[in-house]
């Protein structure tokens, strides 16, 4: 199964966060196939990852960017047909069948932002983008499970055509880009694949944590998860360099 990064312009980290992410995909992920990555990229990159150059809106919120760099990716002919979305800061710390990966969800409904409140994780920007896309589904007549979450998510054209054909991908632009894909793309490979794997998953995004043990303790009954900003400050490089101390072939001058 390939696999696709969206990325940003840069991270407060040095974009640590991806290098340790391939290390862990590279180490962890069974049927791995090819590295895409869009957006822009770091120095490190090496050949072995294909760039899809797109650089970030300033001015635009994340859920904003990573909405039009997945549109732009997949309108341009370069991506299989059905490969896996990860973010630079998602980290598979198991073997993780990448060939079989399930439709992962976290709630058997995609809330409002009543339901969510100004608590979510993830801030405002968050909750707009998860509202917006239940307000977009809503007025398609779609409700489905929340499928969301700090974890690679199933992607294929097929889904993304068909979500065209809905006129959802069209009606998302009203909301400038304020929307979620995930949902519909899941949405939509539930819809056209009923029997296709569908499972909920703990979902585990790390901020804080008081020591090892304690981070050992989050981490308990997941294969991947996600750091927060916080996590830096807390010291998860240390734990992420123990786990993939050796470079992937995904960066320059590794082997």
């Amino acid at each position: 199964m390939d696999i696709v990064y969206i990325v940003g312009n840069g991270s407060r980290w040095n974009n640590n966060e991806l290098r340790y992410s391939l290390r862990s995909i590279e180490k962890n992920g069974i049927g791995l196939g090819r590295v895409f990555l869009v957006g822009t990229a770091p120095s490190f990159i090496s050949d072995e990852v294909t760039v899809i150059p797109y650089a970030d809106d300033p001015n635009a919120a994340p859920a904003v960017n990573v909405f039009h760099k997945m549109l732009f990716a997949m309108e341009s002919g370069v991506l299989p047909e059905q490969f896996l979305v990860s973010s630079d800061d998602h980290f598979a710390i198991t073997p993780a069948d990448l060939a079989h990966w399930p439709l992962h969800y976290k709630g058997t409904h995609l809330p409002s932002s009543k339901d969510m409140g100004n608590r979510a994780l993830g801030g405002k920007q968050y909750v707009s983008a998860i509202a917006n896309t239940n307000n977009l589904l809503a007025r398609f007549g779609y409700h489905t499970y929340y499928f969301e979450g700090h974890a690679n998510k199933l992607y294929t054209l097929e889904a993304y055509r068909w979500l065209c054909r809905q006129g959802i991908i069209c009606a998302a632009a009203e909301y400038a880009g304020g929307v979620s894909l995930n949902t519909p793309m899941a949405m939509a490979i539930h819809h056209l694949h009923p029997d296709y794997p569908i499972i909920k998953r703990k979902d585990i995004k790390v901020r804080q944590f008081s020591s090892r043990s304690d981070l050992e303790t989050i981490l308990q009954g997941t294969n991947m998860f996600s750091i927060g900003d916080e996590a830096v400050a807390s010291g998860i490089g240390t734990f992420l360099q123990e786990m993939f101390p050796n470079p992937s072939k995904y960066e320059k001058n590794a082997r």
